[in-house]
């Protein structure tokens, strides 16, 4: 079985399958039978509503675990095949640039002339005190204090010491950022088998990464080009179409083929956390516990907690809904939304409108929207890639 890390990855399925099982169950054999004796019409919706909400959960759940995001190069590897050597020359280089301003980014860089402050100050702070010390030590002289003398002697000899290491600790240090810098212009490839690119500072200060999201570009550890928006997955090491982000509770990736049905399960699983909690919540603060006073004080317990399991659980599973959506409207990804100046006129993707963006996550039929059917956009559209930039 495959894992991720130490956990094999249909733990987390299965974490998953028995949370939201326990909660149906208890809700379904508990609470909608007292709440069918008590009110039919009530009761009959509820049922209906529920475990229409319940069905469409899981189906969506299943779909997005079994639906393959992968991007099958077959085609594009063949159509690109005189421009294999550009493009992937073009993929270096971007890499190489990309991987050095996330060094520089998180790299603290000290700034030579601070540095050279830093250490005029440390300096004059151990000047005062070894000219404090000379005149202590100038004072036990005069009332013959011999043994005084000596140790205020050591502690000179120990002070001026000081003195001169901050000196080599910048030097140290300025060599240490003139080696940092050296290397950001030199990346190695990721396959071990390729050449170092080698970059112009002209280049790097130029480099364009809205651009670089529309081009074409090579994927060393697939051996095939990728159009834009695809990316490798480092977990599931494979290039993934429209890549969204990897999600370990699905032990899949989402992207263009199955992120319809994961936008859909975050919706329905949150509407079914919803209706759990709010009825056990209605029923105790509003109907002087009409349904609850019935139960045993098993089915009491059980309710409580699944009541109790079921807001926080809405709360997150709603919260990543709508999260996708806003993405979704946007025509981003979560990869292509952390990039700084993507919710702006900079985002190379964003359509006319939000209907048109959110197609390219539902498909083109609105009315299957929120349905977990395979309706969702699977074409490759050969017409939309960029072509490569040449050098």
């Amino acid at each position: 079985m495959d894992q991720v890390g130490n956990i094999p990855k249909w733990f987390a399925i299965g974490v998953i399958l028995v949370f939201t099982g326990y909660i149906a169950i208890v809700y379904d054999v508990i609470f909608l039978r007292y709440l069918l004796q008590q009110n039919t019409i009530l009761g009959v919706i509820g049922v209906v509503v529920f475990n229409l909400f319940g069905f469409f959960t899981y189906k969506s759940y299943y779909l997005t675990i079994t639906t393959s995001p992968v991007f099958n190069a077959g085609y594009i590897n063949e159509e690109y095949r005189d421009q294999l050597e550009q493009i992937k020359l073009y993929a270096k280089k971007s890499n190489a640039i990309i991987h050095t301003r996330r060094l520089r980014k998180n790299r603290f860089l000290f700034d030579t002339s601070q540095i050279r402050q830093q250490q005029l100050a440390y300096c004059d702070d151990i000047t005062d005190l070894f000219d404090n010390q000379q005149n202590l030590n100038q004072q036990n002289n005069d009332q013959g204090q011999a043994s005084q003398v000596q140790q205020g002697d050591a502690g000179n000899r120990q002070k001026m010491s000081y003195v001169n290491e901050p000196n080599e600790d910048v030097e140290n240090r300025r060599a240490q950022i003139q080696q940092n810098q050296n290397q950001d212009i030199t990346i190695s490839q990721q396959n071990n088998s390729q050449n170092a690119i080698i970059f112009t500072e002209e280049e790097y200060k130029n480099f364009d990464v809205y651009n670089d999201l529309t081009q074409i570009k090579y994927c060393f550890k697939c051996q095939s080009v990728k159009p834009p928006r695809v990316h490798h997955c480092k977990i599931c090491n494979r290039c993934i179409n429209r890549m969204d982000h990897h999600c370990p509770w699905v032990a899949n990736c989402v992207g263009k083929q199955n992120q319809k049905y994961f936008t859909i399960f975050l919706l329905y699983g949150s509407l079914c956390g919803l209706i759990v909690s709010l009825s056990v919540f209605i029923d105790f603060m509003f109907f002087n516990q009409v349904i609850l006073k019935q139960t045993t004080d098993y089915e009491h317990q059980n309710l409580t907690v699944a009541g109790s399991a079921s807001f926080p659980a809405f709360l997150v599973a709603y919260g990543l809904f709508l999260y996708q959506i806003v993405i979704g409207c946007r025509n981003l990804t979560t990869l292509e939304a952390n990039i700084d100046g993507m919710y702006t006129e900079k985002n190379p993707f964003r359509k006319s409108s939000n209907i048109e963006n959110m197609k390219e996550i539902f498909g083109e039929k609105i009315l299957y929207w929120f349905i977990p059917i395979q309706e969702v956009v699977d074409k490759e559209k050969k017409e939309g890639f960029i072509q490569l930039v040449r050098d």
